[in-house]
Formats: structure tokens, sequence, C-alpha cells
């Protein structure tokens, strides 16, 4: 999924909306003021308090991700050096937040 690129919902109708994945899955078909969201998003994954730095490493990517797909990316690159910084470097987080970075700054 890319920017601008709209995203069908029909792949997604028959998800239960009790589903863990459904935050995810509302969220990246929603539009929401990026400001809120990414406040929103932060504020979650300091309150769950079971992952700390992995939590925060994990949130700066989503948040890469969703700036990418609903607002054409405008910010993602903060997020995705963000993520970058705090996930352990040989993780799949770290790699892909560098490799976003990479593709959005040849």
């Amino acid at each position: 999924m890319r920017a601008s690129t709209p995203l069908p919902t029909q792949p997604f109708a028959n998800i239960d909306k009790r589903s863990g994945a459904w935050p995810v899955i509302e969220a990246m078909m929603t539009d929401h003021d990026p400001a809120q969201f990414i406040a929103g998003v932060k504020a979650g994954a300091d309150y769950t308090g079971a992952g700390g730095r992995d939590a925060q490493c994990k949130a700066a990517l989503f948040l890469g991700e969703w700036l990418t797909i609903r607002k054409g990316g405008q910010g993602a690159d903060g997020m995705f050096a963000e993520a970058e910084a705090l996930c352990q470097p040989l993780s799949i987080e770290h790699a892909a937040a560098a490799a976003e970075l990479r593709r959005m700054n040849p």
C-alpha cells in the first residue's frame, strides 16, 4: 500500500470488530487529524507500560506507515527516523524503518 492508493474495504468485511487487528484496520481506513492521531497512538504506547521502548518503536513505525498511506507521506520521515532510533538494531521494525527512510530519501 502506498499513498493515494485507495484501500479496498471488501477484504475486511468479515473481520470481527472485536478482533485485535480491528483498531489497526480501522486506523488505516479512516481519516484522522494527524496531530491528534499521533498524540493518541504515542500516549497509548506509553500507557501500555508493557514494552516501554519496544512499544514506542512499534508505535513510531505504525505512525510512519499511517502517514505514508493516509497523508501522502507528510511527516512520515520523522516517524521512520524515530522508529529507527528506538527499535533494536537487528529487529524487523528497525529494518523496515530504515528501508522506508531510504525509499523516501534516495
